[in-house]
């Protein structure tokens, strides 16, 4: 891969990472907020679950920046 790929997929993946993170956040708070909450068990089971598997994604993307981060410091290198 060139230099130019490398440092467009760490940036990509950098940026869903806070994507990611932001939705996950947004998710988890929607769980806590008085008079919006959800009532029902499954929509709060829903929403916790949705907000794990995006945290989860988010770390994943994060990882995979890192990755290439790492390859475009040893090509400087």
């Amino acid at each position: 891969m060139d230099y130019k790929k490398l440092k467009e997929l760490a940036d990509d993946f950098k940026h869903y990472a806070l994507v990611l993170l932001a939705v996950a956040t947004f998710l988890y708070i929607g769980l806590w907020v008085p008079n919006k909450a959800p009532q029902d068990v499954f929509e709060k089971t829903l929403l916790a679950v949705a907000s794990f598997f995006l945290l989860i994604a988010s770390a994943v993307c994060s990882i995979l920046s890192s990755k290439y981060q790492k390859k475009l410091d040893d090509i400087d290198a």
